[in-house]
């Protein structure tokens, strides 16, 4: 049974890491939108 909760336990650990990471990337890649539109919607303004 140990050996089980261990296993599933891992697993979490696992899981949980690669979300974080894709939280990053997700927070990384809304910042760079942000900069884009912005930098668009000064060119427009122009």
């Amino acid at each position: 049974m140990d050996e089980r909760f261990e296993r599933l336990e891992t697993k979490f650990n696992s899981t949980r890491a690669e979300l974080i990471e894709t939280q990053e990337t997700v927070d990384f890649l809304s910042s760079k939108t942000v900069q884009h539109e912005k930098k668009l919607r000064k060119f427009l303004n122009q």
